[in-house]
């Protein structure tokens, strides 16, 4: 399945696999339009890394509606979805965002990096694309931080 970039208003597909977010989710037409791209995404059928620029803090209904989706599809999403980048320049809240990082990847099998430049957000998410075995949804190895 091809992804129509026109489709996509929060995440931008034109890299992909490399997929760049960070378009805030303000409300609840947000999340739905979220939702039915990551749905997009993953029903596409191949690996792919998410680069996150992180940029202040989205309301609780918008969280609220995202961890709904995680939860019920943690299995298509941890098979396809190899990573998720977040870019955060701040190396205190760069630090706090390591230590979230290792909860989400326990909650929602998706491995997750923190960056301090697009360009090492990039660097990182090609290792992990190029490491993992094609065709099999397993992570590859993954880089020391």
């Amino acid at each position: 399945m091809w992804l129509d970039s026109d489709r996509f208003r929060l995440h931008d597909v034109a890299g992909f696999p490399l997929v760049w977010t960070g378009a805030p989710v303000r409300d609840a037409a947000d999340a739905r339009q979220w939702q039915a791209e990551m749905d997009a995404l993953v029903a596409q059928g191949s690996p792919f890394v998410i680069l996150h620029r992180v940029d202040g803090t989205e309301p609780h209904e918008a969280r609220k509606a995202r961890a709904s989706w995680l939860k019920h599809n943690k299995r298509p999403l941890a098979q396809l979805c190899l990573a998720l980048v977040a870019i955060e320049a701040d190396p205190i809240r760069r630090m706090a965002l390591k230590a979230r990082a290792a909860i989400a990847n326990q909650s929602y099998g998706v491995k997750a990096a923190v960056a301090a430049s697009p360009e090492e957000g990039e660097d990182i998410a090609w290792e992990i694309l190029f490491c993992a075995p094609s065709n099999s949804g397993a992570l590859g190895a993954f880089p020391a931080e």
